[in-house]
């Protein structure tokens, strides 16, 4: 049997990884067709996952995926644009949801991508402050001027 977690090899009776102390869930018992009936050559099989092969060890889903690539986008976009500080940790964020996403963890993935859409938001806010900051000095800078030479 695999961990769920780190996907080393554990004993099959292992509640928790040795490695990673990972809690298992129970091995599901599957039947075998031992004391059915045989109708005709079939057997029934809808203990099986859904009456499929499983390989082992069944991922448990936890939700629907999320789409890490436009949260990655937006956070290399704002870090470019607008706030390079608050960008990076978007950046980070947003390869986090990449990361959690393909070790199955959908809870952490949900989780990173939160964060990731509120350090876009910070660093775009920001970045449009500082902006907005910058033209209205540059404006008064340059009305004052133009009243000293006249």
């Amino acid at each position: 049997m695999n961990c769920i977690n780190c996907y080393k090899e554990i004993p099959d009776d292992a509640r928790f990884c040795p490695y990673c102390g990972a809690e298992q869930p129970e091995a599901p018992e599957y039947d075998t067709g031992a004391g059915t009936q045989q109708n005709e050559g079939y057997q029934d099989n809808s203990s099986w996952n859904g009456g499929g092969y499983s390989a082992g060890y069944q991922r448990y889903d936890q939700g629907e995926p999320v789409n890490w690539v436009p949260y990655l986008i937006l956070a290399i976009i704002s870090t470019i644009c607008c706030c390079p500080p608050f960008g990076i940790v978007a950046i980070v964020f947003a390869a986090k949801i990449n990361s959690a996403t393909y070790a199955g963890n959908n809870e952490e993935a949900h989780r990173a991508a939160r964060n990731a859409k509120i350090w876009i938001i910070v660093a775009f806010v920001v970045g449009l402050l500082v902006e907005l900051f910058s033209m209205a000095f540059g404006v008064i800078g340059s009305i004052s001027e133009f009243y000293y030479y006249y």
